[in-house]
């Protein structure tokens, strides 16, 4: 077979095996990520839970396990909830949750977000207290539909300094 017939069998061939196998295999794992952290999406949305499950929460309460997944902590504070990213608003760099570390609000007396490379300090609400930050961590938004819970991953909710600029969501 001459050179051109080669090339063209190969622009014919399309996916290769181990193309299809590698592919199969990371949305195999991307679901299974999902199934672990018991997050499922729709065009971006992360269910969180059910409303009265929710509604048990205690207030000062942050839930960690959506950080790494989707890029958010769930914060319940007295007026609700609060969808907080987990990217710094100096650098970009993930803030992480000290659960161990002394509060810097008066909702709880340990616990506070650390970005670990600027060293800022933001507390429950996301408010930034400490460290080069210029403004609080920004929101996403969240939807109640019937008893489910959502937050919109792709969503994000710039915030100035003021905290109150945008409400939390009450279930």
């Amino acid at each position: 077979m001459d050179e051109t017939g080669a090339s063209n069998q190969k622009k014919q061939k399309g996916l290769s095996r181990r193309d299809f196998l590698r592919l199969s295999w990371t949305g195999g794992v991307g679901r299974l990520i999902d199934r672990a952290t018991g997050a499922s999406q729709k065009a971006g949305r992360v269910s969180v839970g059910q409303v009265a499950e929710l509604q048990r929460v205690p207030v000062g309460s942050i839930i960690d396990e959506y950080a790494r997944s989707h890029g958010f902590y769930l914060a319940r504070v007295p007026e609700g909830w609060l969808a907080l990213s987990r990217t710094c608003t100096h650098q970009g760099c993930l803030v992480a949750w000290r659960e161990d570390e002394p509060s810097e609000d008066s909702l709880e007396s340990q616990g506070r977000f650390y970005c670990p490379v600027d060293a800022s300090i933001y507390d429950r609400y996301g408010r930034n207290l400490r460290g080069p930050a210029p403004r609080p961590l920004d929101l996403l938004p969240i939807h109640v539909e019937g008893q489910e819970v959502w937050v919109d991953a792709k969503t994000l909710i710039r915030r100035e300094r003021v905290v109150s600029d945008y409400p939390a969501t009450t279930l």
